[in-house]
């Protein structure tokens, strides 16, 4: 089942956070699911395929940042999203909603609660998205916006550009970033894809469902570490 998921939270004492917010996110999520159930957080870790996504953090006034650290603020209010790919993820996150409002916990050294949780939309299914495509099917134009770095693993190595074969199936500038034990390197921008005249009936159903999908679970590597999120047109 797919859902996004939106968690508010509030600074309550200032810090800063070294490397990427989103690795110390996706370790507070997983405490908060070992917490509610110890067995559901070892299987959606352990699954061996994507569970969930999350996004970057975001915020009603600026973000700041400093020599690679981000400041958050006493006071202010962050949010960020976490979308569910199965089932699995998105019972644990309709629970979490209910029991996690609150709960204060750590990023670095600064001190944050999380305020509310809320879904964005209706949840949908893999047979809803296929719907959704077909009706989709005389689109050509497919306008991606890469919001967060994203790169893709070919053969064990790194590729930084968005060719038409790794997004489904013009770069404006690259950005590295800086995880606890490595540094990844990916492309933020706009790629417009035209999609051929006498291309396949099913080849544009397809095209089409892994784009309405990409909405949630992102595209290339690294995506639950907040990379590779992107707006779809």
């Amino acid at each position: 089942m797919l859902q996004r998921f939106e968690f508010e939270i509030v600074c309550m004492e200032s810090g800063h956070v070294i490397g990427s917010v989103v690795e110390k996110l996706h370790g507070a999520l997983f405490s908060w699911l070992k917490e509610w159930n110890p067995s559901t957080a070892t299987s959606i870790h352990d699954v061996g395929k994507r569970s969930f996504v999350i996004t970057s953090l975001e915020s009603t006034g600026p973000i700041i940042k400093h020599a690679g650290q981000l400041q958050l603020e006493k006071g202010s209010l962050y949010r960020f999203r976490v979308h569910s790919l199965d089932t699995q993820a998105f019972e644990a996150l309709q629970a979490l909603s209910e029991c996690i409002k609150g709960k204060s916990f750590f990023l670095n050294n600064a001190t944050v609660r999380v305020d509310n949780i809320h879904p964005l939309d209706t949840p949908i299914s893999y047979a809803g998205i296929m719907e959704q495509a077909i009706h989709k099917i005389e689109q050509r134009k497919w306008n991606i916006t890469f919001l967060t770095p994203t790169s893709f693993r070919r053969q064990r190595q790194q590729q930084l550009f968005p060719l038409p074969e790794l997004v489904f199936g013009s770069l404006l500038k690259t950005e590295m970033l800086r995880f606890s034990d490595y540094k990844v390197i990916g492309f933020k921008g706009k790629v417009v894809y035209l999609i051929p005249k006498d291309i396949a009936t099913y080849t544009r159903i397809q095209v089409a469902a892994l784009s309405l999908f990409a909405g949630y679970a992102g595209i290339g590597y690294k995506t639950t570490m907040g990379m590779g999120q992107v707006h779809i047109e």
